[in-house]
């Protein structure tokens, strides 16, 4: 299923949370370089285990891209 991720920065991604500007002035430049939730991320389902599983190495990820990036 073909998604689209809008580009926003300092809003999207895992920046800092916009609302950080409320908690005064000492919160928000900590605060800054915090991570938040992505409002632009793409949520990814794996299948529940039915069998004891070992995991053993690093963790791999092949993402496929096509677009147009500006």
């Amino acid at each position: 299923d073909d998604r689209t991720i809008a580009y926003i920065p300092f809003i999207g991604g895992s920046g800092p949370n916009p609302l950080i500007i409320t908690r005064g002035l000492i919160a928000t430049l900590l605060g800054i370089p915090s991570a938040s939730g992505a409002i632009n991320a793409v949520s990814l389902r794996v299948p529940d285990v039915t069998e004891l599983t070992h995991i053993v190495g690093a963790p791999e990820l092949t993402l496929t891209y096509s677009g147009n990036g500006t």
